[in-house]
């Protein structure tokens, strides 16, 4: 496996680990409290607002932690240079991934259009993020295995 792939899938077990545990903290903690889940857009934009800077942080952490790992464990020197080949591996993925989030945007505003409560909108943001990132990771060591 190459130092690409393996990139990938840390980086597609990284979000989701990320993910999944931020979202529980979050839900167990404000489950005690009575929060309207479906009709509170504050605390929403608090939840979102408050992921975002953790996911950076923890996600830069686990990068460096990754590059001094592969250097101490097979040598091999971890660059962010691409060539043309990852240039397109890495476009065809990202538009894989953002197919699939346009889809799950639009799901979300059909079901507003519907008369959903606004907690149906920003769920269905969330899962179609964490579906967009599973299929752009994916998509990255399936055209690294099998090529363009």
């Amino acid at each position: 496996m190459s130092v690409q792939e393996k990139r990938a899938l840390m980086s597609l077990i990284t979000g989701w680990l990320i993910g999944i545990g931020y979202f529980l903290y979050v839900y167990q903690s404000n489950q005690a409290l009575g929060v309207d889940w479906a009709n509170d857009y504050q605390t929403w934009a608090k939840i979102l607002l408050v992921y975002i800077p953790i996911t950076i942080g923890i996600r830069i952490l686990v990068h460096i932690i990754f590059v001094i790992f592969i250097k101490v464990s097979t040598g091999e020197e971890v660059t962010d240079r691409a060539d043309e080949l990852e240039r397109l591996i890495y476009l065809r993925a990202n538009r894989n991934g953002h197919f699939s989030f346009m889809i799950g945007f639009l799901l979300a505003f059909i079901l507003l259009a519907n008369d959903m409560p606004i907690g149906a909108l920003f769920i269905t943001f969330i899962i179609s993020g964490f579906i967009s990132e599973l299929i752009t990771e994916l998509s990255t060591v399936f055209y690294y295995r099998r090529g363009i």
